[in-house]
Order: C-alpha cells, then sequence, then structure tokens
C-alpha cells in the first residue's frame, strides 16, 4: 500500500512491522491477560479479547478498561530502531458499545524518558478510526506506551488493535 501525496512517501509492506503481536493474535486472552510482546502495568486494564467483530486485524484485540472504576492502565513494547531514522506508528482505535462518553488513549514513543511523541487519541461513541503519528528515533532502542485516559464509568471498553510501526521510505513527490 502506498501512503502519501506529497513530500516523503511510506510504502507499507516493503519493511517489516517493527511491532510484535501488534493485533493481539498471540498468547492469553481474558480479563487481565496480557499477550506475548507486550507489558502491562496499571490494575486497569481488561485484557486481551476475542471479538472478530470488534477486531479491526485478525480476530483480537486488546480491551482498555473493561470492568474497572478507572483509567490508566497501559501496555508498552520496546522496538528495535535505527538512530536517525523516521517512522510511522499507526494504531485503530473503537468505541463499539456503552454510554456515549469519549475514550481517550494516550500514545507515547519513548527513547528513554524523552518523549518523541506523546499524543492523546480521542475515540466517540461508535467511533473506529486509525491513529497515524511520525517521529524520528534517537536511539536503536523505542518503546511504545499506550495508556488509557478514558473518562467513562466501569464497563465501558476502548478497542485497541492493529499497532504497527514501520520505516519512512521513499523520496519526494514533485
Amino acid at each position: 500500500t502506498l501512503i502519501g501525496s506529497g513530500g516523503v512517501d511510506r510504502l507499507e509492506g516493503d519493511d517489516a512491522n517493527l511491532v510484535y503481536n501488534g493485533s493481539f493474535e498471540i498468547g492469553a486472552i481474558g480479563t487481565g491477560s496480557i499477550t506475548t510482546g507486550w507489558i502491562r502495568t496499571g490494575a486497569t486494564t481488561d485484557g486481551a479479547h476475542n471479538d472478530a467483530n470488534r477486531a479491526t486485524e485478525g480476530t483480537n484485540l486488546y480491551a482498555f478498561g473493561g470492568w474497572s472504576a478507572s483509567a490508566g492502565g497501559t501496555i508498552s513494547q520496546t522496538i528495535n530502531t535505527v538512530a536517525g531514522t523516521t517512522y510511522t506508528l499507526s494504531f485503530d482505535l473503537t468505541r463499539s458499545w456503552g454510554d456515549a462518553s469519549v475514550g481517550q488513549l494516550q500514545a507515547m514513543v519513548l527513547d528513554g524518558t524523552t518523549a518523541l511523541v506523546n499524543q492523546t487519541a480521542t475515540i466517540h461513541f461508535n467511533g473506529r478510526q486509525t491513529y497515524t503519528y511520525t517521529f524520528t528515533a534517537t536511539s536503536n532502542a523505542t518503546t511504545l506506551q499506550f495508556t488509557d485516559r478514558s473518562l467513562f464509568p466501569a464497563g465501558m471498553d476502548l478497542d485497541f488493535d492493529n499497532v504497527r510501526v514501520y520505516a519512512v521510505t521513499g523520496g519526494n513527490d514533485t
């Protein structure tokens, strides 16, 4: 897939996705679970969930905030990068059931404690959207960190799926 319309282009598929298990298809599923390749912190995350109707890639997804009274659960993964190389981070976010409140997911890309990306993705009830952020690596190890910042009550899920990072390749459109 060619992604670009001026400036630097990226051919998705030219390089491998640097995120391991970005669709949460490998490993345990269920409340409080964490799938292979990810680290979970905080007590408020629901865990990996199997539901092909809610997943955007494969049949599994990661459901933040389910059945907990507050937000704040985090999952993270450290990926191999090359300093000076530009990358795109993309992921899908869905709010498919529950009340009409807004879901919020903080997406951070970290080199140690330095944030290369620090954005909050917002998704409305019945919303499904792909979010994409660009960053330039400053070392050979970069951490992706996602934290539930939603303000909705217990029992509502923020569905997170299809996490991917690709190096930006190609030239300029002229």
